[in-house]
């Protein structure tokens, strides 16, 4: 029951990320400034626009949240597991969304 919290947890993150505006448009705001930095703004832009390397990078954020003992090796298959379950939870929404367009 906690991993699926946690990859949901995560999912919830990579979501704010990539495609919420959040609280008077601060995440988009922050995201839009990113993505202007020359030279690495591309690299941001490439990142938020794939949701396995977003769900990632997430995963790795909320093990570290979460655990209190850090092992290198569960630190990675969560990370592995959280961008898969981002990538089919994503995936998921697209197809429910065209479905209902």
């Amino acid at each position: 029951m906690n991993i699926i919290i946690l990859l949901l947890a995560s999912f919830g993150l990579t979501f704010l990320i990539r495609q919420s505006e959040g609280p008077f448009g601060i995440i988009s705001w922050f995201r839009n400034k990113l993505m202007l930095i020359p030279h690495i703004g591309v690299f941001f832009y490439k990142l938020l626009e794939c949701p396995y390397c977003t769900g990632f990078w997430c995963g790795i954020i909320v093990y570290l949240i979460n655990e209190k003992k850090y092992a290198l090796n569960f630190l990675f298959l969560f990370a592995l597991a959280s961008a898969a379950a981002c990538l089919i939870i994503d995936n998921m929404l697209s197809y429910f969304q065209r479905e209902n367009n």
